[in-house]
């Protein structure tokens, strides 16, 4: 194999093993989040009403939010790497035509097989999670500050 094409491979993986960096990070923050978040909301749910219960309720939307332009950013980096790594796969594939693979047949068997899973996007998932726990948070907050006014 020449140099050229070596070097593209390696950009190729670079861009591949970025994908799956990221993919693990929004994976790992989104687990601390939750792991705080239920800490949070067992700590909030023992506590007596009072002030201290309304400033621990305020960090679980302030986590949500977090979270969810944390996943965010994660997504478009991992799209802009997927970008990449499609550029240079077709490039590859210019190169070396006997390196092709049907991709619309491959797409096909996989919408017949998962049906209306195939169509949904994971980050939406992700992102989901992160909204709920704002939504929670909100909720809670909300029920703190409402037992402490009738206190």
């Amino acid at each position: 194999m020449e140099a050229k094409h070596e070097i593209l491979l390696e950009f190729y993986k670079s861009h591949e093993s970025s994908m799956l960096n990221h993919e693990s990070q929004r994976a790992n923050m989104t687990n601390i989040i939750l792991t705080i978040c239920t800490i949070l909301i067992a700590v909030i749910g023992s506590m007596e009403v009072g002030i201290e219960k309304i400033i621990l309720s305020s960090i679980l939307p302030i986590l949500g939010i977090y979270g969810y332009v944390f996943s965010m950013k994660h997504y478009e980096r991992f799209s802009w790497h997927l970008s990449c790594s499609n550029l240079y796969r077709e490039k590859i594939h210019k190169e070396f035509p006997e390196t092709v693979i049907d991709r619309k047949t491959a797409r096909e068997k996989l919408k017949l097989r998962f049906g209306w899973v195939h169509k949904s996007r994971l980050f939406k998932y992700w992102t989901s999670i992160q909204i709920v726990i704002a939504i929670i948070g909100f909720a809670i907050l909300s029920l703190s500050i409402i037992q402490f006014v009738n206190k």
